[in-house]
Order: structure tokens, then sequence, then C-alpha cells
């Protein structure tokens, strides 16, 4: 939990602090949100505090405030301050947006990065900026050519490329003391982690509406190219995600065909990428935007509710599961965290909404799944049973046949064994040519050796063969 704020001064130098933690009582922050973006990696801060000689003289538009949150420092930029009078005093608000925005202040100008990847073309776009590239997933081996035709800032340079490179970014800064002495981007595979936290309706989910669209669903895709090259000379084999031959100009996601063809017919789209000058690169590129339109799109708007301690526990691009029974068939849905709001000082303004939604398989056996395996295994007959195997202490069955047959305690209208071994025996009949027990209750046994080791014995006929 966020209980002190850093306030930074143009320099990025710690010149204050509001805390909630009774180190600063006349400058405690309230009416807080932090907020966290996926797809662009943007964060925004807002909060208020009272107004006095020491947040008017810093808490001012372009200076700079921070926190540590997940173990790493997050630094922001005042761009919005107000004041309002009331009966509690002068109340001081102020906006911020994540300090990485100022790389809309430093602008490249026109340049091609043939074949880069993604380490190569944030290293080169951040050249001479005050950022610098912090860890690169290795998991990331995406290569494009990126041209950039006209003066353009970083920040949507960046913005710009995040889809095709297949990635997603963090902002943060490092200290020493009380001053900045590094601000990266961190570049992820994927953020978050995979909880299993479940978000249910009637629980923590209050609403869930479902939408279907095959509007855009193609199971073939044409690639065009910068000048209108294509992939015609290019061949794909078996070590490729699909076949593709020679001297054809579209690439066919098999398993989308034999769901959605129409009549035999393929349902073809068309790729563009004016920038790409390279027939295997388009190929690439052209096979991801057809694996991304292989499906319908479902569309769903899931009302989530976060109560206490989720805040410590729901990080921004985390996989969760939403869970609705009520729909038939049943939703099990995987999401992500797409949007994190988070209160340090009032945890029932804490939302999230989720994105990415993808049908899953639920791995737990219905019970009439359940029932008909039982029903499919009983009665049971073998050269041994054992106990622990079926129900732990008890057999009980209309007719038990084996060798060998050991329980606590075994009921049944027949019993036949060449051995039995139990603490407690109850049976309208049995055969077995030995037999050991501490209780014995029947109406017929036949003992074929001629043994009988009991303590008790409650019997209408002894037959000693």
């Amino acid at each position: 939990m966020v209980n002190s704020i850093f306030i930074f001064n143009k320099d990025k130098r710690v010149v204050d602090t509001l805390s909630n933690n009774g180190d600063s009582p006349k400058s405690p922050f309230f009416d807080d949100k932090y907020s966290q973006h996926l797809t662009t990696g943007a964060e925004t801060f807002e909060f208020s505090t009272f107004s006095n000689d020491r947040t008017s003289k810093y808490c001012v538009v372009g200076n700079y405030v921070g926190f540590k949150y997940n173990n790493k420092v997050k630094m922001f930029q005042i761009v919005e301050s107000s004041e309002d009078h009331s009966q509690g005093g002068v109340i001081k608000t102020c906006y911020c947006e994540v300090a990485g925005l100022e790389l809309i202040n430093f602008v490249v100008r026109p340049m091609e990065m043939p074949s880069a990847n993604v380490k190569q073309f944030f290293e080169s776009v951040l050249q001479g900026t005050s950022w610098a590239l912090g860890m690169v997933d290795t998991a990331l081996s995406t290569v494009k050519t990126v041209k950039i035709d006209k003066p353009t800032n970083v920040y949507t340079i960046i913005q710009d490329n995040l889809q095709d490179f297949n990635c997603e970014i963090e902002f943060r800064v490092e200290m020493s003391g009380p001053r900045v002495i590094g601000q990266y981007i961190d570049i992820h595979q994927a953020r978050g982690r995979e909880t299993r936290k479940r978000f249910e309706y009637g629980v923590n989910v209050s609403n869930v509406s479902k939408q279907i669209d095959i509007s855009e669903l193609y199971t073939a895709m044409i690639g065009i190219g910068k000048g209108g090259i294509d992939f015609k000379s290019i061949e794909w084999l078996s070590d490729k995600p699909a076949p593709k031959p020679k001297n054809q100009d579209f690439i066919v996601n098999p398993v989308a065909y034999e769901q959605w063809n129409k009549q035999g017919e393929q349902l073809i789209g068309v790729y563009e990428n004016t920038e790409c000058e390279s027939e295997a690169e388009l190929l690439q590129l052209t096979w991801n935007a057809l694996v991304k339109h292989s499906e319908p799109k479902f569309t769903y708007n899931v009302a989530t509710e976060m109560i206490q301690g989720d805040e410590d526990e729901i990080l921004i691009g985390d996989t969760v599961y939403v869970i609705d029974n009520d729909y038939e068939p049943a939703l099990h849905l995987s999401a992500r965290v797409g949007q994190l709001d988070i209160s340090f000082t009032d945890h029932t303004k804490n939302e999230c909404i989720l994105t990415n939604f993808k049908d899953v398989k639920s791995g737990i056996l219905s019970l009439e799944t359940i029932q008909a395996i039982i029903d499919g295994k009983f009665p049971i007959s073998g050269n041994e049973i054992l106990d622990g195997t079926i129900t732990g202490d008890k057999i009980g069955s209309e007719q038990i046949t084996g060798t060998l047959i050991k329980a606590d305690a075994i009921e049944a209208k027949h019993i036949s064994a060449n051995q039995i071994e139990t603490k407690h025996l109850r049976a309208g009949s049995i055969t077995a040519e030995k037999l050991t027990t501490g209780e014995l209750i029947t109406e017929s046994a036949q003992i074929k050796e001629g043994i009988i080791g009991t303590a008790q014995i409650k019997d209408g006929a002894i037959d000693n063969a």
C-alpha cells in the first residue's frame, strides 16, 4: 500500500513529501486515483491535498510526483492543478501524467531501420532522449522494417509500432537518495501474471454482456506490401504454421477453413502494409493478421467489483477468469486486466476493466459426468480389491467377486472370494476358502478349508465342507 508521495522539482530531485503515515500531518493526500493502461503503457495519477505554504510551493504544474509501487518507482509530471475553497479549507487537486509522455518533446527525423528487432528499434528511437531501454523480454523475436517518413515525436513512433512487435511497455525510474538517476522503458511480451483470480457473476461481478461478430472473419488472406509486392515466390513447408505453395498469393488457415468455409469456398481478406519491402516478412505479417481474424469476434462487457485487498493482488496485464454459469452454455473465460484504477486511500473506488477475453475449457467434471464414471465402474470384480482403492474404509455392493478382498467393512448380498480379510462382514451368503473377520453376520456361509477364525459369529447356517 502506498502511504507516501514524493514531490520532485523540475530537476527531478525530491523537495517534499505528502504522507498518510504521520510523517507529514499537515500534508496528507486523499481523493487519489492511479490509472494504468495495458495497450499503451500510459499511466495517470490524480490526488488532492490541503493547500498550505508547502503544497502551494511544490505541488505546481511542471513539477513531478512519484511513489513506489510493486517494487518499482513510478514518476508523473503535474500537468494540471486547481484549488477549491469550502468549509473544510482550501483543497488543492493535481492531475499528473506518466513522465514517459515527455518523449512527445523529442523528435526523430526521417530514417529507415531494415530488419530491426525490438531491442534495436527502441535503442534507435530513444537515442538523444532522457530515457533508455530497460529490461527486454527474451521471448520477443519479431523482426520488421521500420521506416519514418517525416519528423515524428518519439512517443508516437513507439505507440505506432507496439502491435507489430507484439510487445507491451512499462515506464519506471531509478533513484539514488533524493535524485532520479535513470529513466527506463521495460519491454514485455506480456505484462502481468496468470493469477487464476476468479470474477464470478453474483460474487464480484454484477453484469456480463456478450456480443458475437463474424463480419471480419477470414479463412485465408492476401498480403500486399510496399509497391504492391506479394509473397507468391515464398514457400512454407511443414516447419511453418501452415502450408503455402509457391505461386500462391494468399495464405490459408486450415483450421478456420474447416470450420467456416462457405460450401468449400475460402473467406479471403486482404492485409496491406505499405512499409514492408520483404516478401518473407510480408508473409509472416499476413499470417499474424489472419490468425487474429480466423475466429468470430466476441465482445464481452464485465462489470467487476474489487474488494479490499484486491489492489495488492491484481496487477495490470494479469490473466484472470470470468465465470457466469447462468449462460447456456456457461461462460468460462480467461481475460486480461486491460485497465486498472486504484485508490490508495479509498478501496471502494478501485476498479479493473477486463480485455482480451478467451473461451476456456473447464477442467472440473460435472456431477453428471462423475456419476457416469462411477456407474461404469460398479459392480467391481477382479483378482484383487484393496480397501482405499474404492471408498477408503467400506465396500458396499449387491455382489462382490474377487480372488482377494480386503476392507475394514464389507456389506453385500453375496460375496465370493478365495480369501476375505475384514473387521466387519455382513452378507446374505458367503463362499470363501479362507475367512478372517472380527465379526461375521450372514444367513449362509460355506467355508471350504474348514478354517474359521472369528471373535463373534452370528449365523443362520454354517456349512463346513
